[in-house]
C-alpha cells in the first residue's frame, strides 16, 4: 500500500495545478489531461475488482 501512495503522491506532483483540457503527450499521441486522469480511475476500479474476485474465490467470502 505504501508504494501506491507513493506513486499517487508522485502523479500529483506531475500533473501539478494543469487544468483538465491541457494537452499531454505520450508516444506520439496526445489528449487530454481530463482523459488520462479518468482512464487511470478506470482501470484502477477494474483492477480492484478483479482483485476482489480473486478474494472472494480463495475465502468465500462475498460483498452485497
Amino acid at each position: 500500500m505504501t508504494e501506491y501512495v507513493a506513486e499517487c503522491e508522485r502523479s500529483r506532483l506531475a500533473i501539478g495545478y494543469d487544468p483538465l483540457d491541457s494537452v499531454a503527450r505520450s508516444d506520439g499521441m496526445e489528449f487530454a489531461l481530463r482523459y488520462a486522469l479518468t482512464h487511470l480511475i478506470e482501470e484502477t476500479a477494474r483492477h480492484c475488482g478483479h482483485l476482489d474476485l480473486l478474494r472472494e474465490s480463495l475465502d468465500g467470502t462475498v460483498g452485497e
